[in-house]
């Protein structure tokens, strides 16, 4: 009788399967008019800027010495940048991550399987926190930012801007689906977790089997040869005990009567 383990890698690979099946059914939210709204802010804050700071430093490089001093060439290479997006960050509530530590039966949750129990959970005393948000640009904008890249525009400076609210709309949309697959997900664990083999798993969710059958086919073959082994014999069993009636009678009597060597 061959039984499967609900093993940390069997329900890893169940998990990670849900979550892929999940994103098909549901795909992640986009952004109506993403590059529009990009373009939007860009002109509004971002180009402004740009220009006014780009203005300063060709002044000071054409009408000034500090410009051979300071060698303004260098200083406007760390001070612009390119981006083909817009960072834009905005206030938000603010979640914190939860994860369990324990699985059903008590003992540890292995490491690589924290991240299937993971849930977003809002504290009402956290107050807000401040998220960015990059919205694409169908052109590569110049930005005044360092080194290291363009400057995020901080629109919780500026609540009540149109802007600001579709910013906060668009990103609203993906975090509820983070949130919500994520609970899916944790969930899914959770009914796993409550099997210690696969057997068991299979006899009361069926259903189950389709998402076995993507990860782990073998798994599947190992059961399936089992089940077809108990039912051969089964069958076997019915079948002789609707059919040796008549020869019971025979096996049966002669035993009583003993052996007659002489016939």
């Amino acid at each position: 009788m061959a039984t499967v383990r609900m093993s940390n890698e069997l329900l890893k690979q169940l998990c990670e399967q849900f979550v892929k099946d999940y994103k098909n059914i549901n795909p992640r939210p986009s952004v109506n008019n993403q590059e529009e709204l990009g373009v939007e802010l860009y002109d509004t804050f971002a180009k402004p800027l740009y220009e006014k700071v780009k203005a300063t430093f060709e002044e000071v490089r054409d009408v000034s010495t500090d410009g051979v001093v300071w060698d303004v060439k260098e200083h406007i290479k760390s001070v612009f940048n390119k981006e083909s997006f817009v960072k834009a960050v905005i206030e938000v509530p603010e979640y914190h991550q939860e994860r369990k530590d324990y699985r059903q039966d008590g003992k540890d949750i292995d490491y690589s399987l924290k991240d299937y129990t993971q849930r977003y959970v809002l504290d009402p005393e956290s107050g807000t926190t401040l998220h960015q948000v990059n919205i694409d640009l169908p052109f590569e904008g110049k930005f005044v930012g360092d080194r290291y890249g363009a400057s995020a525009m901080n629109l919780s400076k500026a609540a009540d801007h149109e802007l600001t609210k579709k910013v906060y709309t668009a990103y609203n949309k993906e975090a509820e689906y983070d949130r919500t697959l994520a609970d899916k997900t944790a969930d899914f664990f959770d009914m796993l977790d409550r099997f210690q083999t696969l057997n068991q798993a299979l006899k009361a969710w069926p259903q189950l089997g389709n998402i076995v059958e993507k990860v782990a086919p073998n798994k599947m073959v190992t059961i399936h040869k089992k089940t077809e082994r108990k039912k051969k014999q089964q069958d076997q069993a019915q079948y002789v005990e609707q059919n040796a009636a008549a020869f019971n009678n025979v096996i049966l009597g002669s035993q009583l009567l003993g052996d007659d060597d002489d016939s």
